[in-house]
């Protein structure tokens, strides 16, 4: 009987050249994958720092803006006036009391009720309405009201009531909303241009809507010599 040997693992073998090699590159690959893992961690550490240091920013600005005092209210007004009773023809109306005067506007002005004017203490666009109830009887003249804006006549605002009948009265509750944009130091009060008949519970209420920032955007006009418009123009002016 022959036996055959074969030595399968020698030193020069193919099969053992290329177990080696195999052997050098797997090394190879553990060694790269170790190295990405620790980059991937100091770039997870890395991220975790800098949201960290985000979040103590923020904490910071909040805890000093408390201590600081309380962030500021936008700027507002409510002011409103209300007249029992009032018959003079051709006077600014005046007020018994202002049923409500909430502003955080630090700059002078309001609704003096003594003498009827709102001085425009902060350039903006308010609200303006106004309510009256006119006791109309036979034999008394219109009632006629309207705004003065810095002392003239605000033809817009105006509204009118009278009763023609040959006897009897009438109670005519009239009043009118509007928005209307004031400069700082512009004056506004309520004209009793005929008022006999007489006017009662008349309330009149002015709110800031939004003060002026200095920018403005909106729709321009372009008239021609007839009061027509030619045309429109987008508008925006910083």
């Amino acid at each position: 009987m022959i036996i055959l040997a074969i030595d399968m693992g020698g030193t020069h073998s193919p099969l053992d050249r290329e177990l080696r090699r195999i052997k050098r590159k797997l090394r190879y690959i553990a060694d790269d994958v170790q190295t990405m893992k620790n980059t991937t961690t100091q770039k997870i550490a890395t991220i975790n720092q800098n949201l960290n240091d985000k979040i103590n920013n923020i904490i910071d600005r909040l805890d000093n803006s408390t201590t600081n005092g309380p962030v500021e209210d936008p700027f507002y007004l409510f002011v409103c006036g209300y007249q029992n009773t009032y018959d003079l023809d051709g006077k600014t109306m005046t007020y018994d009391k202002l049923l409500i005067n909430h502003t955080n506007i630090k700059t002078s002005g309001g609704l003096n009720p003594s003498s009827g004017i709102f001085k425009t203490p902060l350039a903006g666009i308010y609200s303006v309405n106004f309510n009256t109830i006119n006791d109309a009887g036979s034999g008394d003249s219109e009632v006629v009201l309207y705004f003065k804006k810095n002392g003239v006549a605000w033809y817009d605002s105006l509204i009118g009531s009278i009763y023609t009948g040959t006897s009897g009265k009438v109670y005519d509750n009239m009043g009118k909303d509007l928005t209307i944009n004031l400069e700082e130091g512009d004056t506004l009060e309520l004209y009793c241009h005929r008022c006999n008949g007489p006017v009662y519970r008349t309330t009149i209420c002015l709110t800031l809507l939004k003060p002026d920032d200095g920018t403005f955007s909106g729709l321009e006009l372009d008239l021609n010599e007839n009061g027509q418009v030619d045309s429109v123009v987008d508008v925006k002016k910083n």
